[in-house]
């Protein structure tokens, strides 16, 4: 028996110094293919953050501007000088003042994130979008019977936009916290 015993142990040997490079070989290729899934998910993950980044920048750009656009009405009375501090402000932007409608197009960058309370935030901005787009339009067709009234809902407005601009602050922290949790 010792003889078998020995030739087995031979065997056994050999047969592992034949196999275990093969499995270490699977392992590592099944290593590797999961890597690349994880790295793949991640860049995923990284565009549709990035997406909906560009998305809330740009709301929070257009807030911005209502921001600095509706100070003007309040801090001016004269319609010749509101009219050529929105051409100035229009400047400072080179005639490419964000387009409500553009900004519209992105809102379905936050679904695909599917992300409860982003898209929360995102309908209550969403909700709030025809009122800064009428300001916008009004603002745009500005009569001078209109400046008056403009200038009178100056107030109410900014208070509206900051309410706006708090909605918008929170989708930017919220995507922080989504752009660390990585799935």
């Amino acid at each position: 028996m010792d003889k078998n015993m020995q030739a087995l142990a031979i065997i056994i040997s050999f047969v592992g110094l034949i196999t275990v490079p093969f499995i270490v070989h699977f392992l590592s290729q099944k290593q590797d293919e999961e890597n690349r899934d994880y790295a793949k998910r991640i860049e995923i993950h990284d565009k549709k953050i990035r997406e909906a980044r560009e998305y809330v920048d740009a709301i929070h750009n257009l807030i911005n501007l209502n921001i600095a656009l509706n100070s003007i009405f309040k801090e001016e009375t004269n319609p010749e000088k509101i009219v050529q501090r929105i051409k100035y402000l229009d400047s400072l932007h080179e005639g490419k003042l964000p387009l409500i409608s553009g900004i519209a197009a992105k809102m379905d960058s936050i679904g695909i994130l599917n992300d409860a309370q982003l898209t929360e935030l995102n309908r209550l901005f969403a909700w709030h979008l025809p009122k800064i787009s009428e300001w916008v339009k009004d603002t745009e067709t500005l009569t001078k019977e209109d400046f008056q009234q403009k200038i009178e809902k100056a107030e109410e407005f900014r208070i509206f936009l900051l309410e706006v601009n708090n909605i918008v602050i929170k989708m930017k922290r919220r995507l922080d916290t989504l752009a660390r949790n990585i799935k």
